[in-house]
């Protein structure tokens, strides 16, 4: 008997050993793991007090802080969730059928019934004057909350006008990477759709 605890015992030390030397490190968040290959980890350190949201924007050198991901993403490279503009469902496919802001199933532009500047896209004319979206209605801001939220038209054209243009592989992922002309910082966005 004592021979067969034995025996039991140095497997199961060989085994543990075994798991010591696995070739990743998986990080768990919200039941994801994240994998990092183990000889890419210089270091895990905890820190307490920092918002996770923080580490999540880059300044571009424009006038607001940009996401380093996708809404639904939790690499540069994952295309995240699919979202039509005033509806933070993520949906699997985006038409006119399952839009929430558009009347009908045809794909006509002018059934409109929300974030309507313009009379000639509006369902029978009507307008709401809406060019940002409401909180309730924003992806980000529901997604994220804590003051974030999808840019403005103008935003956009600022990081467009501020930043130089490359199209990139990362990770066998295309798209396209902006570099503030300001900074140099970067940011990646994945070609999703």
């Amino acid at each position: 008997m004592k021979k067969l605890f034995t025996l039991i015992c140095v497997f199961i030390s060989v085994l543990a050993a075994g798991a010591q030397t696995s070739d990743s490190v998986a990080v768990w968040q919200n039941g994801k793991a994240t994998m990092f290959a183990r000889a890419s980890v210089d270091s895990i350190t905890f820190v307490k007090g920092i918002n996770p949201l923080d580490t999540m924007f880059v300044d571009m050198g424009v006038s607001v802080k940009w996401a380093k991901v996708n809404i639904g993403a939790t690499t540069e490279t994952e295309f995240g969730s699919f979202f039509q503009w005033g509806d933070p469902e993520p949906k699997q496919e985006c038409s006119w059928d399952n839009y929430k802001w558009h009347e009908g199933a045809d794909d006509s532009y002018a059934r409109y019934t929300k974030y309507v500047v313009d009379a000639q896209y509006g369902w029978n004319g009507f307008t709401d004057g809406k060019g940002e979206l409401d909180p309730e209605d924003d992806a980000a801001a529901v997604a994220w909350g804590d003051g974030c939220r999808m840019p403005t038209w103008s935003e956009m054209q600022e990081l467009i006008e501020g930043c130089t243009w490359t199209w990139d592989t990362i990770h066998a992922v295309p798209g396209a990477t902006a570099t503030s002309k300001v900074n140099g910082n970067k940011i990646f966005f994945p070609a999703a759709g």
